[in-house]
């Protein structure tokens, strides 16, 4: 069953909330404003994860996963296109766009900032649900979409929840669409628990 409107506009918000933290904390280090699009909230099968990507399958990308167990299980992973990815870690460390020295900082920074979204995130799904879960700590990797789909999205036909959300930095010319993509199961049990914080929330 396709997710409703108020269930959208739930996980809107609590992907808004990691996003929103995510361009905080870059903005105080940065000390330049940072705009953040709304995230695009959908449900798609693994399959036509690349339909909506604007990057080519064999681009490298940067992604920051963490997995998760409880109430719900699966995983979280945060996608920063190539370019986009040592933009901001430039700006962050100061090193030249394409040079050894930045390539090196490279996994260490974006787990970080790739690590307060997710965190955030998460924290505030614990919450809605009302339900302990465990996460594994977040793990870095380069890679191009075919091997992150043939490596943690099983089968085409498995379902996923994609958030994507557009920041950037007009002083630094830092323009990057981030993707989030959920792998949750069971999804029924997610989708019944967001449906029970609604009622409570609308009471």
């Amino acid at each position: 069953m396709p997710m409703t409107s108020s269930q959208i506009d739930t996980l809107r918000e609590i992907v808004n909330i990691g996003f929103g933290r995510m361009a905080g904390v870059l903005n105080n280090m940065l000390k330049a404003e940072i705009q953040l699009k709304v995230p695009i909230i959908k449900e798609i099968t693994a399959a036509r994860i690349a339909d909506y990507m604007t990057f080519s399958n064999d681009e490298d990308l940067s992604s920051v996963k963490l997995d998760f167990s409880g109430k719900i299980a699966g995983k979280t992973l945060l996608l920063f296109p190539g370019i986009g990815a040592q933009k901001i870690v430039s700006a962050l460390t100061g090193e030249k766009v394409g040079t050894r020295d930045l390539l090196a900082m490279q996994g260490g920074a974006l787990a970080e900032v790739g690590s307060i979204v997710i965190n955030g995130i998460m924290t505030s799904l614990g919450g809605t649900l009302n339900g302990r879960m465990r996460y594994s700590l977040p793990s870095y990797s380069k890679r191009n979409l075919d091997d992150i789909i043939e490596t943690d999205f099983g089968t085409p036909s498995e379902s996923l929840i994609l958030a994507q959300a557009f920041l950037w930095v007009e002083q630094l010319d830092i323009k990057v669409e981030v993707t989030l993509m959920f792998l949750i199961s069971p999804l029924d049990v997610f989708y019944d628990s967001l449906n029970k914080y609604l009622k409570k929330v609308m009471v």
